[in-house]
């Protein structure tokens, strides 16, 4: 069993809290340890460090290694520039194969909080074994709301912990599709966890995707030729070749060989700063915040953050609000708003 964690990511809608330079899979949301740190946490209860393997890119290589010191070298793996999770993935096995022929992998995001990691570890542990048999397994999420953030998954029967039949995949709904897919019950979220063999995946690229078989198997040649530590700018050209298609699309979608295992272990993708609430909690007005030094008149629902705990924030008659306090910058953002700090950050970018 081998472990791939997705690594790569921007993570610009928590600004000022991560940054291009820093995302969020680098930065610590609930106690001492980084999102990324308590993902290799979480596996490490079941595999060792020697089966785990991270998927960046060279600009946050460093940062990998400064906060997984006992990872060794080569189980980063550096991508030579974004094409989309169906090369990372693809790029990512391949690379795991040249360790273990015929890898059982499960992909996992860096940058997403579990709060019950025994339920996790369970279902991490069946899916391994039915993957084992040939199959593409994905852990559904059992949705606790009308979410228009995630992507669903359409099932066949939401028993939890039973695998299921998966009818099809669906994009990020409207409220009112969302609404639907809660009240009708067959839906799960999507997490974005895929657990499969390296044969598998070559399988079902080789029918639906051709095109990334054909440059994988350019890739392997120059990872058998080239020393790992150099590989991501020796086949820059040729990592070039792959299309840019997040894996659900390029073959998540088309497969007849998928099954879905819905859970509920209280998982958040951390998206941005409203679903820090099911992280980090919610007191009697509505505020969710990382410090105990928050104060407060005639306010309500307000989402206060930090870098340092002991720092005072104080409001009067601020409702629903984002407040980000950092040494050197202020975010001020009203909570329906949230989506707009990416267009913040080109104009920040551009000042």
């Amino acid at each position: 069993m081998k472990i791939l964690i997705m690594a790569g990511g921007k993570g610009t809608r928590f600004y000022p809290l991560s940054t291009i330079e820093k995302p969020k899979q680098f930065i610590s949301f609930l106690g001492n340890q980084t999102l990324l740190q308590q993902t290799v946490s979480r596996v490490l209860k079941l595999v060792s460090y020697d089966d785990i393997f991270i998927a960046t890119n060279q600009a946050y290589a460093s940062l990998v290694k400064e906060q997984l010191p006992l990872l060794e070298d080569d189980h980063i793996i550096i991508e030579p520039m974004y094409k989309d999770t169906a090369a990372a993935i693809t790029y990512g096995m391949s690379y795991m194969s040249l360790f273990e022929d015929n890898p059982l992998v499960a992909v996992l995001a860096s940058d997403h909080m579990i709060l019950n990691e025994e339920q996790f570890i369970m279902n991490l542990k069946q899916a391994f074994d039915l993957a084992s048999k040939g199959s593409i397994i994905t852990l559904g999420i059992k949705p606790t709301r009308a979410e228009t953030g995630y992507g669903y998954i359409h099932v066949k029967d939401q028993t939890l912990n039973e695998p299921q039949d998966v009818i099809s995949f669906l994009e990020k709904p409207s409220i009112e599709k969302a609404t639907e897919y809660v009240n009708n019950g067959n839906y799960m979220w999507n997490s974005g966890m895929f657990i499969l063999s390296y044969e598998t995946l070559k399988q079902e690229l080789k029918q639906y995707q051709p095109r990334y078989i054909d440059v994988m198997n350019q890739l392997l040649i120059v990872m058998r030729e080239t020393p790992k530590h150099s590989l991501s700018e020796a086949f820059k050209d040729t990592f070039d070749l792959f299309p840019t298609l997040s894996i659900d699309y390029a073959l998540m979608e088309k497969t007849n060989h998928i099954s879905c295992i819905p859970v509920s272990f209280g998982w958040s993708d951390v998206g941005g700063y409203n679903s820090l609430p099911e992280v980090l909690g919610i007191s009697d007005d509505g505020h969710t915040t990382n410090t105990n030094h928050y104060m407060y008149i005639d306010s309500k629902d307000n989402i206060v953050i930090t870098d340092d705990s002991s720092r005072k924030v104080s409001t009067i008659g601020i409702n629903n609000t984002v407040i980000v306090s950092l040494n050197d910058e202020l975010l001020v953002c009203d909570r329906n708003q949230t989506d707009n700090i990416k267009h913040l950050l080109k104009r920040l970018n551009n000042s």
